[in-house]
């Protein structure tokens, strides 16, 4: 979706030279990114993009077998400034869109099990507000890290708990702690390669949407993984790495 939207702003930029309407270039630019649709990016697939009076309206379907459109609608409402900052993208074209055109986003989404419809409006007022003062990506990824350490401690299995969740010197870490009754730090040490290969796997097969946005995030930002395994009998830890290359 964020492809989508620099696409189409992007091309505008390059028409500005024609003599016709400023809502014509916004039309042509639009037609422009439907060319390449419909989309799909995970569960989510766009399907048409049009200008309805002062609003861009991105119509989409979610894979229900997924995500309920419930539970789509909780998680956008929930994140949307997180939302209106992907939107923004970090480029220049975009912001110039949202001031030039004076429009706002709305997204028409449908379930593909349920067939229900929710729409969501993101207005210009909160574009332009979040264009002038933009999220950056420690803000955006605290937000998410804020929400998930809300549902900890979190049962791993094999008498494991994950505690904690944080960024450090660009990893992504969890803090786990370890039953040593149960599963000994000895015994990781010596599955580090096989339990980090299985992480790998799963960073890059993940079907939950949350942390398909997550991986996405982390890929696009340069960050590693870093799980530290602490004993509840002593001080001693494990740690194992998985860098940002790893994950590409």
């Amino acid at each position: 979706m964020k492809k989508i939207v620099l696409f189409f702003a992007l091309i505008l930029t390059s028409v500005f030279s024609y003599g016709q309407s400023q809502r014509e270039f916004l039309r042509l630019g639009l037609s422009y990114a439907n060319a390449d649709l419909p989309m799909t990016d995970g569960f989510f697939t766009l399907e048409e993009i049009d200008l309805v009076d002062d609003d861009i309206v991105m119509y989409a379907t979610i894979d229900e077998t997924v995500i309920s459109l419930d539970d789509f609608s909780s998680s956008f409402n929930q994140n949307k400034a997180a939302v209106v900052s992907n939107a923004l993208g970090g480029d220049e074209a975009v912001a110039e869109l949202i001031n030039v055109f004076d429009v706002g986003f709305k997204y028409v989404v449908n379930g593909s099990i349920s067939k229900e419809q929710a729409v969501f409006e993101i207005s210009s007022e909160e574009l332009k507000a979040a264009s002038n003062e933009r999220v950056d990506n420690q803000d955006l990824i605290n937000m998410m890290l804020a929400e998930n350490n809300d549902e900890m401690p979190m049962d791993m299995g094999f008498g494991m708990q994950i505690t904690r969740i944080y960024m450090e010197n660009g990893y992504l870490c969890y803090d786990v702690k370890v039953d040593e009754s149960i599963m000994t730090l000895g015994l990781l040490k010596f599955m580090e390669k096989d339990y980090i290969d299985a992480a790998v796997s799963y960073a890059n097969n993940v079907t939950n949407p949350e942390e398909q946005m997550m991986f996405e995030y982390m890929r696009e930002n340069n960050f590693g993984l870093k799980y530290v395994f602490g004993s509840d009998t002593s001080s001693e830890i494990v740690v194992m790495t998985i860098t940002p290359e790893m994950l590409k």
